[in-house]
């Protein structure tokens, strides 16, 4: 037997015990993607609640700093910021406070332009 007989037989024994372990490795992480999963959720909504908090305190911080100077532009940013915490929950199907935000775009409307409203008020 060569040495590159003996190589591609050394290399097929290889490739069938990795195969064999990847079966088993996909068959012990099942379980423990779900419980992770499971877990993911509640941990993510703590995350948002505290991210949502530093927020709020450094706009405080910002705008006690600046004397009040500059709020409206801390205000518009702070929001912003929290409508972007609790834009994943929403997509998730969550019931976040912006759950009923009808002015939120659908998928692939973004970029779309406002159809106009045709005029209000009657008497013609």
């Amino acid at each position: 037997m060569s040495f590159m007989d003996k190589a591609k037989d050394f290399a097929n024994q290889a490739r069938d015990r990795a195969t064999e372990l990847a079966a088993e490795a996909a068959e012990k992480a099942g379980p423990l993607a779900e419980k992770v999963a499971d877990k993911a959720g509640p941990i993510a909504e703590r995350a948002a609640d505290f991210a949502a908090k530093g927020v709020d305190t450094a706009a405080s911080s910002l705008d006690k700093a600046t004397g009040g100077r500059y709020s409206d532009q801390i205000n518009s940013v702070s929001s912003k910021i929290g409508d972007a915490l609790e834009r994943p929950e929403d997509s998730a199907g969550g019931s976040g406070s912006a759950a009923g935000n009808d002015s939120a775009a659908k998928p692939g409307e973004q970029d779309k332009p406002e159809e106009p409203k045709p005029p209000q008020g009657g008497g013609a």
